[in-house]
């Protein structure tokens, strides 16, 4: 890097070509993200700033690219996360604090608060709270107390 880039580069750990033009590397030195155009070598900037040891950089051509994104249209349908998977296509998760209720959808998690009201376990199904109890105990009428 340092013998294209004419100014100092000072601990140059991943670097990468952009469209055959550009020159992109993350430097340990600066903490940052920098670019130099090929054909003007004193066109240098940082990208970004304030990274601690940024390990590998990769640029990907959105040209080269084949295949589908499941999750690009509509997001899949998910409330919150949509995530591809390698075999399965695209699943709805939710951020944490959320439940999935239908396989689409993110909802607060009534087991987070107070336990759902159940003495013992709380789990949630698609149809609610579901309290249930230890071996060698049964679930009251109320639905809650073991």
């Amino acid at each position: 890097v340092e013998k294209i880039v004419a100014t100092k580069v000072y601990q140059p750990f991943s670097i990468t070509l952009v469209d055959d033009r550009v020159l992109l590397w993350s430097d340990w030195g600066t903490n940052a993200i920098e670019t130099v155009s090929l054909s003007n070598l004193t066109d240098r900037s940082s990208v970004l700033n304030n990274f601690k040891r940024l390990m590998t950089i990769h640029h990907y051509d959105h040209r080269t690219q084949t295949g589908s994104n499941g999750c690009a249209n509509d997001n899949f349908g998910c409330s919150h996360l949509c995530l591809m998977t390698p075999h399965s296509g695209p699943i709805c998760s939710c951020k944490t604090h959320l439940q999935l209720v239908d396989n689409k959808n993110c909802a607060e998690d009534p087991c987070l608060t107070n336990n759902g009201n159940c003495s013992h376990t709380c789990t949630l199904s698609e149809t609610g709270v579901k309290c249930t109890c230890p071996d060698l105990y049964m679930l009251d009428a109320d639905g809650v107390t073991c």
